[in-house]
């Protein structure tokens, strides 16, 4: 098994790079997964993606993949999570340029959210409840940041992911937008089509990037809830309205 002890080695660096937290990385082909019950579960459905598996001081091999070994101070800077168990440096799907002619009729979430906490608990939802397709936004982080793989419980391998690069195409939509907001339509009260196109807001700004340009037509949906309780976060509101989706879809 290959064994690194410097710094300077070309492969540390990569390795290291995939640790930073910024929401969007340079280097967007690998990521790293990290946690016992992910890293099985990752050897177990996606063994093909696995580029190293990288063995802390004294430990075995779990996969068929390039092991990789570090001295024990590398090893604690990749591994972020203090688990001292393997970790997965792992290849991602490519993101393609949204375009009209694609997959107009999948089920498909606008999602916006730059955290990403919030953007891995949104996507392990829309996985949980058929919502497959998600389209990122100018604004959102990148989908397979290691925290973002972890909060979605891997579920971020499931999905399939367009680019849009401004906000201008969503004028040619097809679908009507449904947009998640404080004022609207009940979603108990509209019928939601089979294959929807879901928009939430982005964190601190709401739906403002997509009202500024008037050809972008948005329909309005809410959550009724208390009059105490001013908004949910994006995920929550996200998870209520896919699952309403979700029971009705499946009664067709």
């Amino acid at each position: 098994m290959k064994i690194i002890q410097s710094r300077e080695n070309k492969t540390w660096k990569i390795c290291y790079q995939l640790t930073n937290k910024h929401p969007f990385p340079k280097e967007k082909n690998l990521t790293l997964v990290a946690g016992p019950k992910l890293v099985l579960e990752f050897i177990q459905r996606f063994p093909q993606h696995i580029q190293w598996e990288l063995v802390p001081p004294g430990g075995k091999t779990l996969s068929k993949a390039f092991p990789i070994s570090f001295h024990l101070s590398l090893f604690k800077e990749l591994d972020t999570l203090q688990t001292n168990f393997n970790l997965l440096v792992v290849k991602t799907p490519p993101i393609s340029d949204w375009k009209p002619s694609l997959h107009q009729d999948l089920p498909t979430l606008i999602c916006p959210l730059g955290d990403p906490r919030n953007m891995g608990a949104i996507l392990r939802s829309a996985a949980a409840f058929g919502v497959t397709q998600i389209i990122l936004t100018p604004h959102s982080c990148y989908p397979f940041l290691p925290l973002v793989v972890r909060v979605s419980s891997l579920t971020v391998f499931d999905l399939k992911f367009l680019r849009l690069q401004s906000f201008t195409p969503l004028a040619s939509f097809k679908r009507p937008i449904l947009a998640l907001d404080l004022i609207g339509e009940s979603i108990f009260q509209i019928r939601l089509p089979l294959n929807p196109l879901f928009l939430v807001g982005q964190e601190g700004l709401g739906l403002k990037n997509f009202d500024i340009d008037q050809n972008i037509k948005l329909r309005r949906i809410k959550i009724p809830m208390l009059p105490q309780v001013e908004s949910l976060n994006a995920p929550i509101a996200a998870s209520i309205l896919f699952y309403e989706w979700f029971k009705h879809s499946r009664n067709r």
